[in-house]
């Protein structure tokens, strides 16, 4: 859930046990680096030009911010569905304010009593609440430092407990050390949002990984041109400094470690009462599985994609187009090595 205080500090300590692996959750991690400069420029000019358009063409209705995956309504809000016996709301995220908003509105709100009352209140009031800067024509804006320390150990004595996966709370949950969040609003039409972080990538620069070779993955690298020498690849099984230490913190000691593919997450949204469209880096999840989902799953850092939905409070149509990075192809010509984490 976004928050809105200037300066968020965080202290997390973390013990692990020898006997981890019984209390996993079975997730595929994966992540695909790459980075889209031109892309991102153009998307500074356009989001200049949006802006101009939705300060002219606002309508009444209210605006179109975008709520990632790590918020706490959708946890909520499929409490609250499950509570009150109404299956499930819409597995398509992440979702516009709007969209939950419709969500929201097939419940009761009257007749709800105990837990579901809570609940509902919970989204209710999460939903309301404004970006901290806003004026009477429409205009909102919120600028956020999140601060988080953190510090790893483990117990194991095996010589394998070496990887990212081999932890609990992994690359994934890990938090960088600084995180600043821009965000903008003009309702009810229009809203951007960008962060920049300081943090660890899930590999260092003295780390040793694997080349692909004769190896291929899906439709995603094809071995029928060749042998992958030069494209080194990071999963499960990689052996990582910064995970097999028996403690570790987020502290980077050596800039060279720092994780250049940044932003994680940016936002280009503008829409209605009923639709929306944006061009975006942020995660996607189609389904309500807990291991993984067959189509597009959340398990990556982001996603860069262009999306339009319709929807109402029972139905949603989506159009989504994800653009995966091919760059390789190209740069393998020429001797240059990508990195990209792998199934």
């Amino acid at each position: 859930m976004q928050n809105n205080r200037v300066g968020n500090w965080r202290t997390n300590f973390f013990f692990q046990g020898k006997y981890h692996s019984y209390h996993r959750i079975l997730e595929k991690k994966v992540k695909l680096w790459h980075f889209y400069p031109k892309l991102i420029y153009k998307n500074c000019l356009f989001l200049v030009v949006i802006s101009l358009f939705a300060t002219a063409y606002a309508t009444s209705l209210p605006g179109q911010d975008v709520l990632p995956l790590s918020n706490a309504i959708y946890a909520d809000m499929d409490d609250l569905y499950l509570v009150l016996g109404i299956g499930t709301p819409s597995d398509s995220r992440p979702w516009t304010v709007n969209e939950a908003k419709k969500l929201l509105s097939v419940v009761d709100a009257s007749s709800l009593t105990g837990t579901a009352k809570q609940l509902y209140d919970s989204i209710d009031g999460a939903l309301a609440k404004p970006l901290r800067v806003h004026t009477s024509d429409g205009f909102s804006a919120n600028a956020t430092m999140d601060l988080s320390a953190e510090a790893y150990a483990h117990t194991n004595t095996d010589g394998d407990f070496s990887s990212y996966d081999d932890w609990t709370y992994g690359f994934i949950d890990r938090q960088p050390l600084a995180k600043l969040r821009v965000e903008m609003a003009v309702d009810p039409m229009f809203y951007t949002y960008c962060d920049l972080q300081y943090g660890y990538g899930i590999v260092t620069y003295d780390d040793v990984v694997s080349s692909l070779g004769e190896k291929s993955v899906g439709a995603l690298i094809d071995n029928s041109e060749g042998d992958y020498d030069d494209l080194d690849y990071v999963d499960s099984f990689s052996v990582l400094n910064q995970y097999g230490s028996s403690f570790a913190t987020n502290l980077i000691t050596a800039s060279r470690d720092f994780d250049f593919q940044w932003p994680k997450r940016a936002i280009l949204s503008f829409g209605g009462d009923n639709w929306n469209f944006n061009l975006s880096r942020d995660r996607i999840n189609w389904g309500n599985s807990h291991i993984g989902n067959f189509i597009i799953d959340n398990h990556v850092d982001y996603h860069d994609y262009a999306r339009f939905t319709v929807f109402t409070r029972y139905f949603k149509y989506e159009a989504l187009g994800v653009f995966f990075d091919n760059s390789y192809l190209n740069e393998r010509k020429s001797g240059s090595i990508i990195k990209f984490v792998g199934f």
